[in-house]
C-alpha cells in the first residue's frame, strides 16, 4: 500500500489507518504462505490505547499482552484474541485468561508447564499452550539432517514438549515459538534464517519420537512504521520473500506438511519521528 501513513502503536495513533495496516499485513502473509493458516499477534507498546487495541482487533490482529497492558487488555479484549506469556501473569490473571479460552499462553521454563497445568485443571478448561524456544540454539547447527535431529533430541525442548503432553488432560500443545533474542532473524538476511529451520527439525523430531505433528510455529519480527512508509511492501520483499521459501523447502525436505504459521510482531523501538526505519534489517 503505497503512501499509507500509520501511526506506530507503541506511540499511539490513528486507528483508521492502523486498521488498514494489519489488515493489508494479514494480506501479505496470506499471499507469503497460501497452504497454511496464518495468524497475526500484535505487542503494542505500554502507550498503546484502548482505542488503539480496538483497532488492531478490527485489523484481524491478536493482542500480545504483557505486564504493560495486562489491566487493559483483560477487561476489554476477548479471552480468545489473547497471546499471553505465562511469566507476565500472576495467577489470577492466568486463571481468568485460562477460564475464558485464551487463544495462547506462552511458557518458556519448566517450572511454567506444571503451574499452568494446575492452573488450567482449576479452571476446569484446557490451556492452548506454545513452548517457547531459543532459536539461536539451532542457527549453528552444521551437517546432515540426522546429526541435527540427534541433537535436537537430546535438548531441553525436546524433554518440555514431553512434558506438556504428558499433561494433555489440562493442556492442549499448540506448537513453537522462538523465544526473545531471535526477532532480528525474521527480518535478517538468509544466513539468519537457520532458527526458524530449526524449528521445522525440531517438529520432525518430535512427531518421530512420540508420533504429534506440532501444528503451529510462531515467528517473532520488529516492525516499525513511520508516516509515508509503504510498511508491507518492505515486509514482504525483506522478510516474508525469503522465509517462506525456506520454510516450504526445509518442510519438503522432512517430509512435514506446512504448519500454521503465527507472525508475532512487536513495534521497533529504534525507530522514533523521523526515522528511516521501516523494517528491522
Amino acid at each position: 500500500m503505497p503512501g499509507l501513513q500509520v501511526a506506530d502503536p507503541g506511540v499511539a495513533g490513528r486507528p483508521a489507518e492502523l486498521t488498514a495496516f494489519v489488515r493489508s499485513l494479514r494480506a501479505a502473509v496470506s499471499s507469503a504462505f497460501p497452504t497454511a493458516t496464518t495468524r497475526i499477534a500484535w505487542h503494542p507498546g505500554p502507550a498503546c490505547d484502548e482505542e488503539d487495541l480496538l483497532a488492531l482487533l478490527e485489523g484481524g490482529s491478536d493482542i500480545i499482552a504483557d505486564s504493560y497492558i495486562l489491566p487493559s487488555v483483560t477487561s476489554s479484549i476477548p479471552a480468545r484474541r489473547l497471546v499471553l506469556p505465562a511469566a507476565a501473569c500472576d495467577g489470577g490473571t492466568l486463571a481468568s485468561a485460562v477460564a475464558g479460552g485464551c487463544g495462547r499462553v506462552v511458557v518458556e521454563t519448566d517450572e511454567e508447564i506444571p503451574a499452568l497445568a494446575f492452573t488450567a485443571h482449576q479452571a476446569g478448561r484446557r490451556a492452548r499452550v506454545v513452548l517457547a524456544v531459543d532459536g539461536r540454539e539451532f542457527s549453528g547447527l552444521s551437517g546432515s539432517d540426522q546429526d541435527m535431529s540427534d541433537r535436537l533430541a537430546e535438548g531441553a525442548a525436546i524433554a518440555a514438549l514431553k512434558e506438556i503432553l504428558r499433561r494433555q488432560a489440562d493442556l492442549e500443545l499448540v506448537g513453537l515459538q522462538e523465544a526473545d533474542g531471535c526477532r532480528q532473524h525474521v527480518c535478517a538476511g538468509p544466513g539468519r534464517i537457520g532458527p526458524a529451520q530449526g524449528l521445522m527439525l525440531l517438529r520432525r523430531t518430535f512427531w518421530a519420537t512420540d508420533g504429534f505433528l506440532l501444528p503451529m510455529v510462531a515467528l517473532p519480527a520488529s516492525v516499525s512504521i513511520r508516516a509515508g512508509s509503504d510498511a508491507v511492501m518492505s515486509f514482504r520483499e525483506g522478510c516474508l520473500s525469503r522465509l517462506a521459501p525456506a520454510m516450504y523447502r526445509t518442510n519438503a525436505r522432512l517430509g512435514l506438511p506446512m504448519p500454521v504459521v503465527a507472525l508475532d510482531l512487536e513495534p521497533f523501538e529504534g525507530a522514533g519521528p523521523g526515522s528511516s526505519c521501516t523494517i528491522q534489517q
